[in-house]
């Protein structure tokens, strides 16, 4: 009967080693597979971070694309509201001829700098959510 008892103990252990054996060789193909995984996952964060450079980059371009059309934006309106006030201080036809050519000039950059504002906005609200 020892015999029996002592068969099932040898038994049991050599079950058990094979299950440690058996966890030992997963660990070992994991170990292998490490340098590739942190390698692949370094590759990954090294484009993540080309991308975030990438894109705060182009959002910084737009944002100041956009302070700057704003600023000429108001300058060009403080430009023609200027030019108009003086059409009450002209007194010959050639002062208003020149004056009003100023203004109708003023309103067509004031046209395109609006537009264009309206455009760097857009491109920093679409890079804002990115």
């Amino acid at each position: 009967m020892a015999d029996n008892n002592d068969l099932e103990l040898i038994h049991n252990a050599l079950m058990n080693l094979q299950s440690v054996l058996k966890e030992r060789f997963v660990l070992v193909e994991e170990i292998k597979d490490l340098p590739k995984n942190l390698k692949s996952k370094q590759q990954a964060l090294s484009n993540a971070n080309s991308k975030y450079l990438e894109l705060t980059n182009n959002f910084n371009g737009a944002k100041e694309a956009f302070t700057s059309n704003s600023i000429k934006y108001d300058e060009a309106v403080r430009y023609r509201t200027d030019s108009e006030k003086k059409m009450d201080d002209i007194s010959t036809q050639r002062e208003y001829e020149a004056l009003s050519k100023q203004i109708d000039d003023a309103k067509v950059k004031e046209q395109s700098l609006l537009k264009a504002r309206t455009v760097s906005q857009t491109q920093v609200n679409e890079l804002q959510t990115q």
